[in-house]
């Protein structure tokens, strides 16, 4: 409660009267109009009407300046306070046409006092003359005072604030940067924050900018909010007041800019969603279909330009509402429908305080439907915001007001099954802590177009005698674009009515919203919950419907992945050496095209080889049920005669080596390319390492081993083919340390040792050679026989110059600080000591959050304590065998540790 003071002079007598208020407070500007209302037989004499409006410090409540006593009340002009000083409208009532009567004596006044806080209110103030008083101004008869902001030269300007009550949100104009000449903008954000991309919580003229030293924001007499920019209208709310000077603005503590005309909304900010990023409680999110419009979020196009960038955030207007986001006109991020709480795919992750401070709504009728949350108390202990940023991700923070600082509180997309389809049509999405699984439906098989899987087919084709379904928990159903509603009824109602139905595929109950929803067609954007989710049935073909059939479909042996070696001699010309891909260490690879038209890559390994058939059965059976983006797929295997053939996915660009190593194809690795090779290595070897069926070392990771598809994915390949042949067998020539020379730490050559922490070095070596653009090899004979990449890389890091090495093509992208990162990155995956390494885990959190400080890497390993040799398959082995037909090349002739020559 404020006090504000009101005084009334007739001749030498002044009466004043203090009157507690309810009051709503703007900073720096205030534009006042005042009228004074007479009851009924009110004798008015001239213009003597006077109001002084004090102001009062934000911090500091407005106190009395005098005594309202009645006796002898004298005026005296406050001198530690600024004032203004309005004389009033005076109208009388009229009695038959039931209203306030206009006189001849109307006089405005508009005052600006900057920097200080103006407080007013809508309430009517009264007061009396004293008992004794003569004055003919007031006769005893009570006066009712009404005030109200903004006449119609209410006008804010650069520098000028409109605050919200409790100091939450302001009003003005802003800039991105401190450039006078920047590009200017009015918005609301938090008092507390910088003007900026997560805290501007609207603008104005976000498809057009303004210079703020000539732009002017107005509410015109009739009630229309327009921005100026000189002469120029930049933009309005082209609303219009019932009556002249009827309309007032007001910033409330929600953040929400209110035009009001009396008791009538005009216009508010809250439904100005094309113009706002960011959802605040009180607002809508859906859409009205008398008006056709929407309430949506719509990022920034980055952090500098607030105007309209790619995605969008809202509820689609279909048979069953979801929350979608669109990224340009195509879908991002799908939270999924209404489940009577929350979104299913959207899920609130809140505290206990957060999820207590608010109620949760969502309205659908034929009118209107929205999303919207509201606080449950006045003034709140939490506040919450969430934002659409530039680059698609939707965030939550919340403000606990005892601690006064923002808390980050959810994002979406989550992980990468969240991202729209991740796994193609009826294929369901599973995250694995970083790694992501897609897996076929039951009754589907995987398909592939230009060597990537697209999604899954079913293996039967459905008919209507189908009557059974498979189960699949805990999953965001699938994308209900095309799905039909079918109400509330039971479960076995919804599958009676599914199987009554030729045309569908799958079924669902939702309680607490749609109930029963069915399916035609793919099924789309399927992922898992670990905790929540719902049940979806999946129509089965059939000859699938049989639950002994089903069983052995699931538990079939490794001879369904047998392939037919006829079949494979005639895909690949009788292994034609026009259709050789390279040769690697066991043996050469062909391309090769099957009956069905698909391409596939065939390996096939050293007839030499005493690798047990049983062993090697079992082995392909393992690896073909690996599931990974950045892993390439084993078809099969062929095993007739003395042939030991494996059937791959064939990949259009081949091997990373190709490029990498070749001046002519390096330059169409630019940084994006490299990177995203980088980070798709660092998550198949995850999981491989964590999240597979069983822990799988690779054991011979280089560049020859990533294959690219049409799209430079990364695929990581001939993973499993190492633990072929492993270090603790004894006999044959199979008998050796399996590798390449570069590639493998000392440990494993020297001891014969091996760990996930072999295939981390390998991985080093493999992010030092992408940045650097050549081979790690430096032994005699090789291109570059001067020193290893990771000693030339280690060299320059320690002297501050590790720039100096980098591929100049990359340098020139201005990416420094990236490619420093990733050397800093690669030299911890190269040290000495296995223990001193970081686990996959630990890389791909490095690569993806340059918030992760990176600890200081120790000097990578290098070769010694061991007489080395080279097999010619490039595969290094201990010299203890006799009359190897490898070519042997000496590495060392003794037991002297290599050391690091560096001048002093």
């Amino acid at each position: 409660m404020e006090a504000i003071e009101v005084c009334s002079k007739n001749g030498k007598k002044e009466i004043c009267r203090y009157e507690g208020t309810s009051l709503v407070e703007a900073k720096e500007i205030a534009y006042l109009e005042i009228f004074v209302a007479a009851e009924p037989g009110f004798q008015y004499r001239g213009r003597e009407g006077l109001v002084y409006l004090c102001a009062s410090s934000m911090r500091s409540p407005a106190t009395r300046i005098r005594s309202s006593s009645t006796k002898n009340p004298r005026w005296s002009r406050p001198e530690r306070r600024k004032c203004v000083k309005l004389r009033a409208f005076v109208r009388t009532y009229n009695n038959s046409k039931r209203k306030y009567n206009r006189l001849d004596c109307r006089w405005k006044q508009r005052r600006i006092i900057k920097g200080i806080s103006f407080h007013w209110t809508d309430a009517a103030l009264s007061f009396s003359a004293p008992e004794n008083s003569s004055s003919n101004f007031l006769r005893r008869q009570p006066i009712l005072i009404f005030w109200r902001y903004n006449d119609q030269n209410s006008s804010l300007i650069h520098g000028q604030t409109l605050t919200s009550t409790g100091d939450l949100f302001q009003l003005s104009f802003f800039r991105l940067d401190n450039n006078s000449s920047a590009k200017g903008y009015l918005g609301i954000w938090y008092c507390n924050l910088t003007p900026q991309e997560g805290t501007v919580v609207w603008i104005a003229n976000r498809n057009n900018s303004v210079n703020t030293s000539i732009a002017s924001f107005n509410l015109t007499s009739d009630g229309n909010l327009i921005l100026f920019e000189e002469d120029k209208v930049v933009w309005s709310t082209g609303t219009r007041s019932t009556e002249l000077n009827s309309a007032r603005l007001q910033l409330l503590d929600s953040g929400n800019l209110v035009l009001n005309d009396y008791n009538s909304i005009l216009w508010q900010s809250f439904e100005d969603s094309n113009n706002s990023d960011t959802y605040l409680p009180g607002m809508k999110l859906g859409f009205d279909n008398r008006t056709n419009t929407s309430w949506r979020q719509v990022s920034w196009k980055n952090s500098m330009d607030p105007s309209p960038g790619d995605y969008i955030q809202m509820i689609r207007a279909l048979p069953i509402l979801d929350l979608v986001t669109l990224k340009g006109s195509a879908k991002y991020h799908r939270g999924g429908l209404w489940n009577g709480y929350w979104f299913v795919g959207h899920p609130l992750t809140a505290s206990s305080q957060v999820a207590n401070s608010v109620n949760i709504t969502f309205v659908s009728n034929e009118n209107e439907s929205y999303f919207m949350t509201n606080y449950k108390t006045s003034p709140t202990p939490v506040l919450i915001r969430s934002m659409l940023w530039a680059n698609g991700t939707f965030q939550r923070w919340f403000l606990d007001s005892s601690k006064r600082e923002w808390q980050f509180l959810s994002s979406t997309p989550a992980d990468e099954c969240d991202e729209y389809n991740r796994c193609g049509r009826n294929r369901v999405c599973t995250q694995i802590y970083v790694a992501v699984e897609c897996q076929c439906l039951d009754g589907f098989i995987n398909i592939t177009e230009n060597g990537s899987e697209v999604g899954c087919e079913r293996k039967k084709p459905l008919n209507c005698s189908s009557n059974q379904f498979s189960k699949v928990q805990n999953v965001k159903v699938p994308d209900t674009e095309n799905a039909t509603p079918r109400g509330n009824m039971s479960h076995d109602d919804c599958q009676n009515l599914c199987l009554n139905d030729c045309s569908c595929m799958a079924y669902a109950v939702i309680s607490g919203s749609y109930g029963c929803i069915t399916w035609p067609g793919d099924l789309l954007d399927l992922r898992t919950f670990v905790n929540k989710g719902d049940d979806l049935y999946v129509r089965l073909a059939g000859e699938l419907d049989h639950p002994n059939q089903k069983d052995q479909d699931e538990i079939r042996g490794a001879e369904s992945l047998l392939f037919d070696l006829e079949a494979i001699r005639i895909a690949t010309d009788n292994f034609s050496d026009r259709n050789k891909l390279g040769e690697g260490g066991f043996g050469p690879v062909y391309k090769g095209t099957l009956e069905n038209g698909e391409d596939v890559a065939v390996k096939r390994l050293s007839r030499g080889s005493g690798q047990g058939l049983d062993e090697l059965k079992n082995e392909v059976f393992l690896v073909s049920k690996l599931r990974h983006k950045n892993l390439v797929r084993l078809l099969g295997c062929c095993l007739e005669s003395e042939e030991k053939l494996l059937v791959y996915n064939y990949l259009a660009n081949t091997s990373l080596d190709k490029f990498l190593f070749d001046n002519s194809k390096r330059e169409q690795l630019d940084w994006a390319k490299r990177f995203k090779i980088i980070e798709g290595i660092s998550r198949g070897l995850l999981y491989l390492h964590e999240d597979s069926p069983v822990k799988i070392i690779h054991r011979d990771l280089k560049a020859s081993n990533i294959l690219l598809d049409a799209n430079m994915d990364p695929k990581i390949s001939d993973f499993g083919l190492a633990k072929l042949f492993g270090a603790d067998e004894t006999h044959g020539n199979t008998k050796r340390i399996a590798g390449t020379f570069g590639y493998m730490v000392p440990e494993y050559v020297i001891h014969g040792l091996f760990s996930v922490k072999s295939d981390v070095y390998s991985y080093g070596v493999l992010i030092l050679e992408i940045l650097i653009g050549r081979k790690n090899s430096g032994y005699r004979g090789s291109e570059y026989p001067i020193e290893p990449v990771t000693h030339m890389v280690w060299r320059h890091w320690t002297q501050g110059n590790a720039l100096q090495v980098v591929d100049q093509d990359l340098v020139e992208q201005c990416q420094a600080q990236q490619i420093l990162r990733c050397i800093h990155i690669g030299l911890l995956c190269v040290q000495d000591d296995p223990i001193q390494r970081p686990t996959m885990a630990n890389v791909v959190l490095m690569l993806n959050n340059h918030f992760v400080s990176l600890p200081t890497p120790l000097a990578p390993a290098f070769l010694s304590n061991c007489n080395t040799t080279i097999e010619s398959n490039g595969a290094p082995r201990r010299d203890n065998s006799n009359g190897s037909k490898g070519i042997l090349i000496k590495i060392s002739e003794n037991n002297v540790s290599i050391s690091v020559l560096e001048p002093r």
